[in-house]
């Protein structure tokens, strides 16, 4: 069997790596950086990002097209290559700053973590804070619904390609 469904995504990450390599060179071209990261630690950061998806974003297309080729589920190879998509867009947002934010990593699970065992304590406690607690859990939810929305999207967009064989 032909992969179908596995090249459609993987044009989506070529496009991101296209993006990525994009902004390589126009950080080169700003900081007058011709090899190498001139000690930059922001060129450091963006090099990296941009080596780590060319790194592992090539072996896991291979592995999600082997499974495709040996007809797992179509529903399973879809949410895989989603998932490969999200984490490698997280990946570049959360390394990609200087000062890196390893919470933005995993922000919005973390929000809601952490805003229902405050809300917990300070039940239990009788102190106050209950709205930064609801505030930290509706900022959670948000971030996981926007990545819902364009899991969505992208699972649509990769349904309706894989009828078109």
């Amino acid at each position: 069997m032909i992969p179908i469904i596995v090249p459609t995504y993987a044009a989506v990450l070529v496009l991101m790596f296209v993006f990525l390599s994009i902004r390589v060179i126009q950080m080169r071209g700003s900081a007058k950086i011709g090899i190498g990261t001139g000690n930059d630690p922001a060129m450091e950061r963006r090099i990296r990002v941009h080596g780590n998806f060319a790194e592992y974003v090539p072996l896991a297309l291979l592995l999600l097209a082997f499974m495709e080729m040996q007809q797992h589920s179509r529903y399973l190879i879809h949410i895989l290559c989603i998932v490969l998509i999200v984490a490698r867009i997280v990946h570049a947002i959360g390394v990609t700053p200087v000062k890196e934010n390893f919470p933005m990593r995993v922000g919005s699970v973390l929000a809601i973590i952490f805003g229902h065992v405050a809300r917990k304590q300070i039940a239990e406690r009788g102190e106050g804070g209950a709205g930064l607690a609801t505030a930290g859990i509706v900022l959670g939810w948000i971030g996981i619904g926007a990545l819902g929305i364009v899991v969505l999207v992208l699972v649509v967009l990769g349904v309706v390609s894989s009828f078109y064989r």
